[in-house]
C-alpha cells in the first residue's frame, strides 16, 4: 500500500508541474483500447495459471501541448480458464503429487493506472507515443480448490491480492480527423511482484513446500484503440 501511495504521490506532482506550464494549452480526450496481454504464472504457477489474456481499457485524459500529455483509465480482462492434468509423481514446487488429479483455475484482472504520455509528431496525422505510468492491479483467481493435493494442505482458499506497480510502452497515433484518431501501442507492466494472499494456515505449509508467494511474471500487452479529441 506504501508503494501505491508513492507512486500516486509522484503522478501527482508530474501532472501539477505540467499543468502550471502549459495552463493555456490544454485538450481533453476519451478513448478505449482492445488489450491482448501474455502473463505467464511463475516457477510453478505455469503450469495451472492461463498464459495470455484479452480485454480492454477505457480512459479519459488531457494533452497540454503537441507534445505531452496524461491519462487516467481503468482496465479489465476477460476471464480466462485453464486446466491441467497431473500425473502422480509431477513436481510442484517440492510437492510430489501424491496422485493423478486435475485442476481448472479461471483469472481475470481489473484496476486503475495514470500515465504520462509523450507525443513526437511528424506531420498533422501522424506521431510516436511514449508512455511511463503507474497502475494498481487486482488478480481475482478462482478455483485453487480444484487441486487436490493444494487444497488438503489449505492451499484452496488462496486469491489475488492488490498491488501497484510501474508500467512503460511506446506506439504510434493516426489522425482520422481533426478529433478522431487510432493509435497501436506496445507496453510492459510490472507485474512480477503479484502475490497471493493466503490464509494462517497454509502459510508455513507454503514455506516448508518452498511455494512461492509470487504468482506471475512480469507482462506484455498490445494495444489498438480509437480515441476522440474535444
Amino acid at each position: 500500500m506504501k508503494n501505491v501511495i508513492k507512486g500516486l504521490v509522484l503522478l501527482s506532482s508530474i501532472v501539477s508541474s505540467i499543468n502550471i506550464a502549459y495552463a493555456d494549452w490544454i485538450q481533453p480526450l476519451i478513448g478505449v483500447d482492445y488489450e491482448w496481454s501474455k502473463m505467464r504464472g511463475s516457477n510453478s504457477w505455469r503450469s495451472i495459471l492461463p498464459k495470455s489474456y484479452t480485454g480492454g481499457d477505457i480512459y479519459i485524459g488531457a494533452q497540454f501541448s503537441e507534445y505531452v500529455g496524461v491519462e487516467l483509465g481503468y482496465q479489465s480482462t476477460t476471464k480466462k480458464t485453464r486446466k491441467h492434468a497431473f500425473k502422480a509423481q509431477d513436481q510442484f514446487f517440492d510437492i510430489s503429487v501424491p496422485a493423478d488429479s486435475t485442476s481448472k483455475v479461471n483469472v481475470r484482472f481489473h484496476g486503475w493506472y495514470f500515465d504520462l504520455l509523450g507525443y513526437l509528431p511528424f506531420d498533422n496525422c501522424f506521431g510516436l507515443i511514449g508512455t511511463v505510468g503507474y497502475g494498481v492491479i487486482r488478480p481475482k483467481v478462482v478455483g485453487m480448490d480444484s487441486i487436490a493435493f493444494l487444497n488438503t494442505l489449505g492451499g484452496g482458499s488462496i486469491h489475488g491480492r492488490t498491488v501497484g506497480g510501474f508500467r512503460l510502452g511506446a506506439g504510434g497515433q493516426y489522425m482520422l480527423t481533426d478529433f478522431v484518431g487510432i493509435r497501436a501501442l506496445a507496453r510492459w507492466k510490472n507485474t512480477a511482484h503479484l502475490k497471493f494472499k493466503s490464509n494462517s494456515t497454509f502459510a508455513p505449509i507454503a514455506q516448508q513446500f518452498r511455494i512461492s508467494r509470487r504468482l506471475f511474471k512480469d507482462t506484455g500487452s498490445l494495444l489498438v484503440g480509437i480515441f476522440v479529441k474535444f
